[in-house]
């Protein structure tokens, strides 16, 4: 009898323990629009962190692209083509079909030069998207360095087959300022090649 007594009462210490442990509860962020949302967050810690405006939380621009490369811009097409359709440039105009799509076949072409092809917006607040093309499979290593040549961020680190690609950055966790973004690539041989572009953050 004494043993289930005592079997009883580290029964009842085990559920108060329990019990005070839930009664702190766990903190996170716990607003399920924040991009960090913790599920089983009880306690909002206010951590919560949210998408830069016309962002998803990868970065990603969610509205029209404007004529500068600008995520919900303001610069919006206004030159009207013969067949109705509104471009940026009247060069536009002529890789359109009858539904106003584009034509040109180039981003289906492999490319023939390898590094950064274009990176808007720049400069940019907080999300820049860098587009690059490789001519051969290799090793590709993209990092962003701060003005100091400190490296702030590893974009990728993978091999990757020949073609366009492109990803974002979104530098809100980081200071304003002249950022340089590197782009390396080593082949099966370990030949090396490497471009460099200045990117600008205003906050």
């Amino acid at each position: 009898m004494i043993k289930i007594l005592q079997i009883f009462i580290l029964v009842i210490f085990a559920l108060l323990m329990l019990s005070a442990s839930c009664d702190q509860g766990i903190e996170g962020c716990t607003d399920s629009n924040a991009c960090n949302y913790n599920i089983t967050a009880i306690v909002n810690d206010n951590t919560c962190l949210y998408p830069e405006e016309n962002y998803d939380c990868a970065g990603n621009c969610e509205v029209e692209i404007d004529c500068q490369g600008f995520c919900g811009g303001f610069n919006i097409p206004t030159f009207q083509c013969q067949n109705a359709c509104v471009v940026c440039n009247p060069a536009d105009c002529n890789n359109l079909d009858i539904n106003c799509n584009s034509m040109d076949i180039s981003p289906y072409l492999l490319p023939d030069e390898f590094g950064i092809s274009k990176i808007f917006p720049n400069p940019f607040n907080p999300v820049t998207q860098i587009q690059y093309e490789l001519k051969q499979f290799g090793l590709i290593l993209i990092k962003i360095y701060d003005i100091q040549g400190r490296v702030v961020d590893q974009l990728i680190n993978e091999y990757q087959s020949p073609g366009h690609y492109s990803l974002n950055w979104n530098a809100g966790n980081h200071a304003s300022g002249m950022y340089i973004v590197e782009m390396v690539m080593q082949l099966e041989n370990n030949e090396v090649s490497r471009d460099l572009q200045k990117i600008l953050y205003l906050k």
